[in-house]
């Protein structure tokens, strides 16, 4: 009995978090601004015997490929985001249609 009540305050706490794809997006961003940095600095080093500039720029061209990432992951989450609002939009408007041909 003590393992049920346990159990259903987990399933109360876990609805309360954020769904799991919104944790996965976060996590998704974080990496993809991570893999951003060390492009940077793998193509800096990289390029580093070939002249400063050169590195410089090197190093540019990976955090770009890396920010790239980043905006994609971002587009998903604004998509996301818009979905739940849209919803939320849908049934609320569902229920004024409902309100409005209850008094008809």
């Amino acid at each position: 009995m003590f393992i049920l009540v346990g159990l259903s305050k987990l399933a109360k706490t876990i609805k309360k978090l954020k769904s799991y794809l919104e944790i996965l997006i976060h996590f998704l961003a974080g990496a993809s601004w991570a893999l951003a940095i060390i492009f940077f600095f793998k193509l800096f080093f990289l390029f580093l015997p070939f002249g400063f500039s050169y590195a410089f720029l090197a190093g540019i061209v990976g955090f770009v490929i890396g920010l790239f990432l980043v905006v994609l992951i971002e587009l998903f989450s604004l998509q996301v985001e818009r979905t739940k609002e849209m919803k939320k939009q849908t049934k609320l408007l569902e229920e004024i249609a409902n309100r409005l041909s209850k008094n008809d």
